[in-house]
């Protein structure tokens, strides 16, 4: 891992490709829905979206409907 990024909008680690079911921009953090394989945004007041696969978006997406 390389500990020495020095901008905004840089990453380093496991990267997993994936749909997003809503919009989502770098650095939100997002679950994955095991309803439809979609990642969605989590919301730290909803258990249903604090467990399970985790993550953070690095690359901006809109959502597919």
């Amino acid at each position: 891992m390389d500990t020495a990024l020095s901008a905004d909008g840089k990453y380093c680690g496991i990267v997993e490709a994936g749909v997003a079911g809503t919009t989502l921009a770098f650095g939100d953090i997002v679950y994955l829905a095991v309803a439809d394989s979609r990642w969605e945004l989590t919301d730290a007041s909803a258990q249903a979206t604090a467990f399970g696969k985790i993550g953070i978006c690095v690359l901006a997406a809109a959502g597919d409907g």
